[in-house]
Order: structure tokens, then C-alpha cells, then sequence
């Protein structure tokens, strides 16, 4: 399916959306390298093409001069911290976070295969699949003083995701959603923060993801000679049953070290 998609994508863009002092991109958690984007000729939306069960990070940076809040959604549902930074920030790669005992956890986020359900009226007839959602909001950042972190945990547990298929539609392999992952970063981190609530909104940004065939149903990609189609349905067909796997997971201090911040 990989050198399917190089050979078929000539104009794939790899590099991540930047909107105006703002970048967000996905990164695969194996390579670290960005998933592939592509912008919709009709709303100008970006989609990101991901491979199901591979886990990824969220990426994020700033070029603001004035300290930002960033704060992050996934399938619609709060990851449940905050990220203070600014222009001397690092890239911050980020994931599902827990804090317990003095020690920040950072686990990979991971793309798993969407349930599915029969469309209902209330689906729009020109949705025929679900794509999931990566939401940034970068907001002013007010000092609101010191606290004591306590530990965290099950912050985010995944949102309500369905892939909508109708009744004549063959194909359920489509949808994908977000879990946790199994990769994961550990360090040692202080209890006694500063905290920063939330000012004035300055953008957000949104990146939507979906595996190929997805893509390809809604229009996003073209329509692949129908060999390279019927591989992309039925892989386990074509000793492709195999799916690349996370990377083993990280014990001790790797990775940009960041502070975050719980939202309560």
C-alpha cells in the first residue's frame, strides 16, 4: 500500500499546516516522520493520510514572541492539559499525558479501525464515511499564579467514533478513530507549577485524518487503477495482513522535555 500511494501521489505534501505564527502536523511514532497531506479542491480542508494501526504524536510549534496556551482535542474530546509556549519553545510531540509519583508520561496516540454503523436521516447523504479529528487551540496565556500538580491520569479516554456506511455499501474498512497507544515517553518532573488560564482565542487549527481508501471514497484522492483498489479493500489477500508496528516502549528521559499543565 506504501509504494502504492508514492507511485499514485506524485504532489504529496509532507509538510506540516502553519497558519500564520501556528504549526501542527502528525508524526508516525515509528519514524517520526509527518503523515501525508492533502488540501480538499472544494473547502480548502486539510486532510491528513494516515495508516491504520500505526501510532502517532501530535506535533505542535509557535513562532509567537508572547507566551501562547495550546491546548489539544482529539475526536473531539480535550486530551485535558495545557502546553504554555512561545517562539524560543521547542517542537513539542505530544500524546495522551499522566502524572504520578514525579514522573510525566507521555503515551503515543494510536489509529484504530472505527466501528461501524448503518447511516440513519440524520447523516448527510454526501458523508458516507467518518474522518477523525485534530483540533488545536492556541489562546492568550495569563499568569494565574502557582499551584501544586497533583497526579493525573485518565484524562482522555476516546471519543464516540462511528464509521456511517449505508445499507448498499460493501466496504467497512474505511473509518478510522484514535486510541492510546503503547509507545511511550517517562521523565522526572517538579510538582510546583505555574499556572496560566486561558485568554483571548488566536487561531485554531484543525487537521482531519482518514486511511486511503477513505480518502479515495470522499473525493480527497483519485480513484487508483482497480487492482491497486481491490488491494487497498482486501490486503490480508495480498500477504499485506501484516501492519507496520509501534516502536517498543521508552523507559526513561527521552524526547523534547516540556511542562504541562492539567485544566482544572
Amino acid at each position: 500500500i506504501y509504494l502504492y500511494k508514492r507511485r499514485l501521489h506524485s504532489d504529496i505534501v509532507y509538510n506540516m499546516v502553519k497558519d500564520g505564527k501556528f504549526k501542527v502536523e502528525i508524526i508516525h511514532a515509528e519514524t517520526m516522520e509527518p503523515f501525508p497531506e492533502h488540501t480538499a479542491p472544494s473547502t480548502g480542508e486539510t486532510y491528513v493520510e494516515v495508516e491504520p494501526e500505526s501510532e502517532y504524536w501530535i506535533r505542535i510549534q509557535t513562532d509567537s514572541e508572547d507566551l501562547v496556551r495550546a491546548e489539544i482535542s482529539v475526536d473531539g474530546k480535550s486530551l485535558g492539559y495545557y502546553l504554555p509556549m512561545n517562539k524560543t519553545s521547542p517542537a513539542l510531540d505530544k500524546g495522551v499525558w499522566k502524572f504520578e509519583n514525579g514522573k510525566s508520561y507521555d503515551f503515543a496516540l494510536k489509529f484504530a479501525k472505527a466501528k461501524v454503523r448503518e447511516a440513519t436521516n440524520e447523516d448527510a447523504a454526501d458523508k458516507p464515511f467518518w474522518t477523525g479529528i485534530v483540533q488545536v487551540d492556541f489562546s492568550e496565556a495569563i499568569y494565574a499564579g502557582e499551584y501544586e500538580m497533583q497526579d493525573q491520569s485518565d484524562l482522555w479516554t476516546g471519543g464516540d467514533v462511528s464509521y456511517v456506511m449505508g445499507i448498499s455499501d460493501p466496504d467497512k474498512k474505511k473509518g478510522v478513530k484514535s486510541e492510546q497507544g503503547s509507545s511511550f515517553n517517562v521523565q522526572k518532573s517538579k510538582r510546583r507549577r505555574t499556572k496560566f488560564a486561558k485568554g483571548g482565542l488566536l487561531k485554531t487549527i484543525t487537521l482531519r485524518y482518514c486511511s486511503t481508501l477513505g480518502l479515495i471514497y470522499a473525493g480527497i484522492l483519485p480513484k487508483p487503477p482497480m487492482w491497486d483498489l481491490h488491494r487497498l479493500r482486501h490486503p490480508a489477500e495480498n500477504g499485506n495482513e501484516n501492519v507496520p508496528q509501534p516502536n517498543a516502549t521508552v523507559d526513561g528521559a527521552t524526547g523534547t522535555q516540556s511542562e504541562v499543565f492539567d485544566l482544572s
